[in-house]
């Protein structure tokens, strides 16, 4: 193994976990051709990985051959996430395969997450939780039509391993073809099981008023998350009501349902939701009265996550938001909550966000004067993450994020805003980001002129990602950056929505200098000039053999 790939595993087991990180981490150890080499920096990885959360850990497979796949891949025994679209391909004896494999692999039983997407009944009934994944804690089935009641309530009842603390069972209304409509059996099912005594988590989504009725009646214990339901002002109240539930509950998803101040006031009132640390109001028409009544609650104090996006909460919502006494705050959505630059200013003098480490502030119509605010906050300088998308900014924006390089920030997305090449001039004056992993430039009109000017930044070491999807590209932006040092940290390139890239633009690619152990690369070539032997020529290039296809 070389050593500048030895080099970039060291940086990315020292760096910030991330799903991403992890997918980088296994496409370079699977490439090592030295099995001794590969031996030894999985044995290295498996130390450092202990620190990561399981979540990030994740690797995905559809189908049972590319299953049957992954178990096989070197890197597959350090995983602890997996999530399977477990039904059959064109071949069936393949899922019973990969039901075997997975059954019989000695790694399977260090999974704690698992996610089986539209599982065949096959696989329910033959694939042996409690001695095949003996550690597992999460557990999520997304049934589809082909499922069968008389497989789930079994599995349900005697199936699942001992050690589950988390159960998402989501479409359950698709049993036996949806002809079953909601299926109550499955509350009796998880409520008399050994391991539902011991579930700390159940979420079964969008249960019908009767179903979600009989779940409140079966599950007099706290519970830290019961999924989205649909839920009535009633039903709400029941659920608010129940004290033994609800002093559990650290998520609450109350999504697109109009709740309104009438809800809204039935949070604020609670006595209950101490331990909530999730809250999601996006789309319940909350506005500022609403907002008030929210901010002047003792709920607010605990709160780690606040979505409220697509509400009107316009400037004066953001100003009571901005005054609330958030302590705990880390991630907050205000996407498309029709706020100006005055509610931005009102929101940036904020004293009570320092915890805010991710802030989504996407199609507001603030500008370049709110977007400047912002920027300029006392709590700008804790972000991790910052989206000020489709926010109707210009290239003084740019400006603007060039003079004020925020140190700990490792996401931002300035897209969807008519930029121009003058945004590319201004961004690649930037200073020094030295965390920065992901930058998102969709839908800002640089042209090739303004990527060229991206191509001459230097502000950048870090950055692994970066989305130039619709930007009115040609091969000649395309080659800019290929010919570039600022590619050479990239390792995920979106291209998307670029028709006017043709094969040299697929040619400078394949044959950059710089682009090296790239494993994304969205070129959408069905809506560009890209020929067959084109892509060809990139599939062939050594510089880009960890992408999984083209």
């Amino acid at each position: 193994m070389s050593d500048s790939r030895l080099a970039e595993i060291e940086e990315i087991l020292q760096g910030p976990p991330s799903r991403f990180a992890f997918r980088l981490l296994r496409a370079l150890i699977d490439d090592c051709p030295d099995h001794n080499a590969r031996d030894t920096v999985i044995r290295g990885a498996e130390r450092v990985l202990k620190r990561w959360p399981a979540r990030t850990r994740h690797v995905e497979a559809r189908y049972g051959g590319p299953m049957s796949a992954l178990l096989r891949s070197p890197s597959w025994p350090l995983a602890r996430s997996l999530r399977w679209t477990a039904m059959a391909g064109s071949d069936g004896e393949e899922i019973s395969r990969a039901i075997a494999d997975l059954a019989s692999d000695p790694h399977s039983r260090h999974l704690l997450r698992l996610m089986l997407e539209n599982p065949d009944d096959e696989v329910l009934q033959l694939l042996p939780m409690p001695t095949c994944f003996p550690n597992l804690v999460r557990l999520s089935l997304e049934l589809g039509c082909d499922n069968q009641r008389r497989t789930v309530i079994p599995l349900l009842i005697s199936g699942l391993p001992a050690s589950l603390r988390h159960l998402t069972l989501e479409n359950a209304e698709n049993l036996d073809d949806g002809i079953s409509g909601d299926v109550p059996e499955i509350i009796d099912a998880i409520a008399s099981s050994p391991v539902g005594r011991r579930l700390r988590a159940v979420r079964l989504p969008n249960m019908s008023d009767a179903t979600l009725a009989h779940f409140l009646g079966k599950f007099r214990r706290p519970l830290s998350d019961i999924g989205h339901q649909t839920w009535t002002i009633e039903s709400l109240g029941r659920l608010l009501h129940h004290r033994a539930l609800a002093s559990g509950l650290k998520r609450l998803n109350l999504q697109a349902l109009n709740v309104g101040l009438e809800g809204v006031s039935l949070l604020a009132r609670c006595p209950h939701l101490g331990r909530l640390e999730q809250l999601n109001l996006g789309g319940n028409s909350v506005g500022p009265e609403e907002a008030a009544v929210l901010a002047g609650s003792s709920l607010v104090s605990n709160l780690k996550a606040l979505e409220l996006f697509d509400n009107p909460l316009g400037d004066e919502g953001w100003k009571i938001l901005g005054r609330a006494p958030f302590r705990r705050l880390r991630v907050l959505d205000l996407g498309y909550t029709e706020a100006t630059a005055l509610g931005a200013r009102f929101f940036a003098r904020s004293r009570s966000l320092d915890s805010l480490r991710s802030l989504v502030l996407n199609g507001n119509p603030m500008g370049d004067e709110g977007a400047s605010e912002i920027l300029a906050a006392r709590f700008a300088a804790r972000l991790r993450r910052l989206d000020i998308a489709a926010t109707g900014k210009s290239a003084a924006t740019a400006a603007a994020v060039a003079s004020r390089p925020l140190e700990r920030l490792r996401t931002l997305d300035l897209g969807s805003d008519r930029g121009g090449p003058e945004f590319g001039r201004q961004l690649a004056r930037s200073s020094v980001f030295p965390s920065l992993l992901s930058l998102d430039l969709q839908g800002l009109w640089l042209g090739d002129e303004g990527v060229a000017h991206l191509a001459k930044a230097t502000g950048f070491p870090r950055l692994q990602r970066l989305s130039l999807w619709g930007n009115d590209l040609t091969s000649r932006g395309v080659r800019s950056l290929a010919e570039s040092p600022f590619v050479s940290s990239i390792r995920e390139l979106s291209l998307r929505s670029n028709p006017e890239i043709d094969d040299e633009g697929a040619l400078a690619l394949a044959r950059s200098p710089y682009i090296e152990n790239l494993i994304g690369l969205d070129l959408d070539h069905g809506w560009n000039r890209v020929s067959r032997e084109g892509l060809d020529s990139l599939r062939r290039a050594p510089n880009l053999r960890l992408l999984g296809g083209i």
